[in-house]
């Protein structure tokens, strides 16, 4: 039996192809329609097409039962919650054993200089809040409910071409 795995399917999935190729199940759910069928054109495309992609518009309450996941994780969007907690609330209560969370770096090399555009513009970041990119902050509110965290640590990405907002002029 494959492990059953929940990811957010941003951006569109991929980063759970790894686990589809090591035979886990993987199922994804996203809050956009739009994210949801592109999704799951990736998925077809990658001859996965059986691969649930779920839309779902109110993540702090899934539609699964408690514990029927062997991993929930996400990539990147934590920041974006308007209440990150309550979000990783919901990822712990249908997390059988592990709970993954991969943040946004803040001290990557590009994202000084998005924050000082930003702020330069008047305008908030499409990245979210930088407080919730704190390993330290996540990780509080795991141990709060009771998660042993297990490590922590950072994946780097460089800049993406989008990455200093869609006001930027050479971005679209």
């Amino acid at each position: 039996r494959a492990p059953p795995l929940l990811s957010d399917c941003s951006p569109p999935g991929t980063p759970s192809v790894v686990f589809a190729e090591e035979v886990c199940s993987v199922t994804l759910v996203h809050p956009d329609q739009e994210v949801v069928c592109k999704t799951r054109d990736f998925w077809t495309a990658l001859g996965r097409g059986d691969t649930p992609v779920l839309h779902h518009t109110d993540l702090y309450h899934m539609p699964f039962e408690d514990n029927t996941f062997d991993l929930v994780w996400n990539f990147d969007s934590i920041p974006l919650f308007s209440h990150p907690a309550r979000f990783l609330a919901e990822m712990e209560r249908v997390s059988r054993h592990l709970v993954m969370v991969i943040l946004p770096n803040p001290r990557n090399v590009g994202y000084p200089v998005h924050r000082l555009l930003m702020k330069m513009q008047g305008t908030k970041s499409v990245w979210g809040s930088p407080r919730w990119m704190e390993s330290g902050r996540v990780r509080k509110v795991l141990e709060g409910m009771g998660r042993e965290v297990s490590s922590t640590g950072l994946v780097d990405m460089p800049p993406w071409p989008r990455f200093y907002g869609p006001h930027t002029p050479g971005t679209r």
